[in-house]
């Protein structure tokens, strides 16, 4: 083993993000895990390390609402091409 130490990632953000057919506002970010505070713009944490349960949940609920609106996209595309 080398003198390097093992470098850990941690995660500050998971977001969805999603294109719409709307000139005003095409591009929708659904946030699902979020170490910034809005506000202030300050890091609230320095993030979440890959094995803890916060990130676990938010990437399982995000990975969830990505399968969901991928099927409900296939599906409008099936009846609009059989019209």
């Amino acid at each position: 083993m080398s003198g390097e130490k093992e470098k850990l990632e941690k995660i500050k953000r998971i977001d969805l993000k999603l294109v719409l057919n709307d000139v005003a506002r095409p591009i929708l970010h659904v946030n699902f895990l979020n170490m910034y505070d809005v506000v202030t713009g300050v890091t609230k944490r320095e993030g979440e390390k890959k094995d803890s349960a916060k990130y676990k949940e938010a990437k399982r609920k995000a990975d969830q609402w990505y399968g969901l609106l991928s099927v409900l996209i296939k599906r409008a595309e099936r009846t609009t091409s059989n019209i």
